[in-house]
């Protein structure tokens, strides 16, 4: 993750460890995402959206970009992307091997006020090989106002999306329900050989 950027995640080994979300005055379920994202998404956000129907799906390197103003059956205010891939990625640079980055897709914002107010959220689901999706991380972050004067604008990063994955994402201009959604990217990069 960026240096900088405010996030929270749950762990991506809830099955072998055990662990919950890393807000100390939230201890419900583990498998359950973070109060922020149930409040900006719905309220019922992992029940709903795990069986959500894609807005958009692909395969191997793909990258999606979504409208500004969206929402999805039983995912408010929400995009839904399913992603499955069989190939290996060898190449250099960019997104990390096996992973999908959901990412600010809006205008910079100018000013520190809208930069930290600037937010996206999403959560990750997988097949479980036997033919139901399971909860498997989420995050959120904000924009961080850098001490330049310009704007690093929020990002969360999922990893082990390979073979499938079906992910859920939101961004706003600041975290609340009345707030319009904003244009968001998710990209995609296939595990390395």
């Amino acid at each position: 993750m960026g240096t900088g950027v405010r996030s929270k995640f749950l762990g991506c080994a809830v099955l072998l460890l055990g662990c919950g979300d890393q807000q100390a005055s939230e201890q419900g379920d583990p498998s359950e995402p973070t109060a922020s994202l149930r409040s900006a998404l719905n309220p019922t956000l992992s029940q709903n959206c795990i069986n959500a129907p894609a807005t958009a799906s692909g395969r191997d390197f793909y990258t999606y970009f979504s409208p500004a103003f969206y929402t999805q059956t039983n995912c408010f205010k929400a995009v839904v992307v399913d992603y499955e891939t069989d190939v290996t990625y060898g190449g250099f640079g960019g997104a990390p091997p096996n992973s999908a980055v959901i990412g600010w897709a809006d205008e910079v914002p100018t000013n520190q006020n809208a930069c930290e107010a600037a937010w996206v959220g999403g959560l990750h689901f997988a097949d479980d090989g036997n033919g139901n999706r399971v909860f498997v991380d989420g995050g959120d972050a904000y924009g961080v106002w850098q001490p330049w004067g310009r704007c690093e604008t929020p990002r969360v990063f999922f990893t082990g999306v390979a073979p499938n994955a079906h992910i859920a994402a939101s961004a706003r201009t600041l975290l609340s329900l009345s707030m319009p959604t904003r244009p968001l990217s998710i990209i995609f990069t296939p595990p390395r050989p």
